[in-house]
């Protein structure tokens, strides 16, 4: 029997010395025994870690790590080199002073006799100063620079892959109502942060694997992965409608909270991530248009609403040309004695097929499409062409009210004509108001005092319409060149069933009275709502209870029994 060969451990010790010999200056070195325990460092290895031979010698490698990598990477690793292979890869790393570095290593295992790893040699190069300019551009292809979250890119490259694979999961679109008001108001650094307070409230309501993203201004998404019933969700939203709050403060700036959201759940049939994105926007843009602060899982119909958005918006164009449209006047009336002071005209389209059509479904996609700046020229023309008439009836006395686009008021040219076209009809300028809304000044403060002087030049008088829909503040309202503030239908409305409106209404006609404002109150449609107001003083009013709309012509007569003409 012949006697087994001794093992040479020099043997393996002058493979090290021939490799370690080979390779470049630079090289960060370390041998490990079997478990992993460090055996030996060059300089190259304490220089970068930033620990000492001491500190390295006899301890693994959990020293230095950053916890970047998971465990089934390591376990690769290890079952490769375990198994006599070298293993390469890129390895990042904690240094002692807590920062980050990157290597590109080459673990060599040192085998005996048998062919069993007796050590690990690592090869290491530097390679922190590449990894973090690829870290940079990642991060400029797909995270938002503002908030650090997620971009749209990241987020369709992640829905692409459920899609992919058929997994279930819920996109919640959300945008944020009426934001642009906040930089018009105290600029785009302080609309900055409330980004960033929004991105970081959501935020601490989304755990992984579910992502939060920002894609756009003030437009957010959530990834929900997983299958999740309509209970869940609607839960999960009211959750994030409640972490933001209704208000945000900052600087002794006051805003409210509110969010339009619009949910889309995948269906097996999805086939393209970027068609999921615009039912989910989709849907989003209905629950704004159905009322701001509120949310709508998307149905297929509202894709046919945006067919009809489309068909409105080019019929609307034909109804310009074709004399289609039309204006009806409501009365507005001294309450202490019900006779006719002015009259709002409101604008009527009537269409050949479908019959009249609601401003208010025209008016907001003639405004998206710019249609509005002629209608609201065929709409002062046609006014003051009809208080031409009145006046040549003997009806001198009679104010016409006409309602401004924010979309014109702040525009130069539709602005600089509207002025033009009030010049050109040889009438009392005093007799005609101009209504604004407290959103459109919003959005630029100084230009519109600026502009509404404009129109006070002319003799014209102007009513802020809406009072106290949006965000009203006493602060701008006393240095608003106005003349008349609309009390909005809303409170008149709620006047019977909430008490604190009661006393907003009393506030606000006793503030307007001790500014020398009128007060007109818009939507009377009950008895008790015309006592209380007429009890407090508000001088004028208009509403169903005292005359709908309707085209002049049918007024005539009665105004010429109201003043015996």
């Amino acid at each position: 029997m012949s006697t087994p060969e001794k093992f040479d451990l020099m043997k393996p010790l002058k493979q090290i010395e021939g490799i370690l010999s080979a390779v470049d200056q630079a090289t960060i070195i370390a041998v490990t025994d079997t478990n992993g325990i460090i055996t030996h460092v060059n300089q190259n290895f304490c220089n970068l870690s930033k620990y000492t031979k001491e500190e390295l010698i006899n301890h693994n490698h959990s020293l230095i790590n950053s916890g970047h990598h998971s465990t089934e990477f390591f376990q690769e690793m290890w079952k490769t080199i375990k198994e006599g292979l070298a293993w390469e890869g890129e390895i990042k790393n904690k240094a002692k002073d807590g920062t980050y570095y990157w290597l590109k290593t080459t673990i060599v295992p040192i085998l005996n006799q048998e062919g069993n790893p007796l050590m690990y040699i690592s090869l290491r190069t530097d390679i922190t100063d590449r990894k973090q300019a690829e870290e940079r551009l990642l991060n400029i292809l797909y995270y938002d620079e503002l908030t650090g979250l997620p971009n749209r890119k990241f987020i369709e490259e992640e829905v692409s892959e459920l899609v992919k694979h058929k997994q279930s999961f819920t996109l919640i679109y959300i945008d944020i109502d009426n934001f642009k008001y906040i930089n018009a108001t105290i600029g785009n650094g302080i609309g900055d942060e409330f980004l960033k307070f929004v991105a970081n409230k959501l935020q601490e309501e989304v755990v992984k694997p579910d992502l939060i993203g920002r894609l756009i201004g003030d437009e957010f998404i959530i990834l929900l992965k997983g299958d999740f019933s309509s209970e869940e969700l609607e839960r999960k939203i009211k959750c994030y409608t409640k972490v933001l709050g209704t208000r945000w403060e900052i600087n002794h700036h006051s805003f409210f909270v509110s969010v339009s959201i619009g949910v889309v759940k995948s269906t097996v049939n999805d086939e393209e991530s970027i068609d999921l994105f615009r039912k989910a926007n989709t849907a989003m843009l209905q629950a704004k248009r159905e009322g701001k602060g509120s949310w709508l899982f998307y149905r297929e119909e509202f894709l046919e609403s945006n067919k009809d958005v489309i068909e409105i918006a080019q019929q609307l164009q034909h109804a310009l040309a074709n004399e289609e449209l039309t204006l009806y006047y409501q009365p507005q009336l001294n309450l202490a004695n019900g006779i006719t002071k002015g009259l709002e005209a409101l604008i009527r389209w009537k269409h050949p097929e479908k019959g009249f059509i609601s401003p208010a479904k025209f008016i907001p996609i003639a405004e998206e499409t710019g249609q509005i700046y002629e209608i609201e020229k065929w709409v002062i023309q046609t006014a003051l062409k009809q208080k031409k008439q009145l006046d040549q009836l003997g009806f001198e006395q009679i104010q016409i009210s006409i309602n401004l686009s924010s979309k014109t008021l702040m525009n130069e040219r539709r602005f600089n004509e509207v002025l033009k076209l009030l010049s050109a009809e040889e009438i009392d300028l005093s007799k005609i108001i101009i209504e604004i809304t407290e959103t459109s000044i919003l959005s630029n403060i100084d230009l519109s005092i600026e502009r509404l002087r404009n129109l006070k030049a002319l003799g014209i008088k102007v009513a802020l319409d809406d009072f106290g829909t949006g965000y009203s503040s006493l602060n701008y309202l006393r240095n608003l060149p106005i003349d008349i503030v609309k009390l909005d239908r809303t409170f008149v409305g709620s006047i019977e069933e909430n008490s604190k409106d009661s006393i907003i209404i009393k506030s606000v006609l006793h503030l307007a009275q001790n500014l020398n404002y009128k007060v007109v109150a818009e939507g009377i449609e009950t008895v008790n709502q015309l006592d209380f107001l007429k009890q407090n003083n508000c001088e004028v009013g208009q509403g169903f209870l005292m005359s709908k709309p309707q085209p002049l012509e049918n007024l005539i007569d009665k105004l010429k029994q109201i003043f015996m003409l």
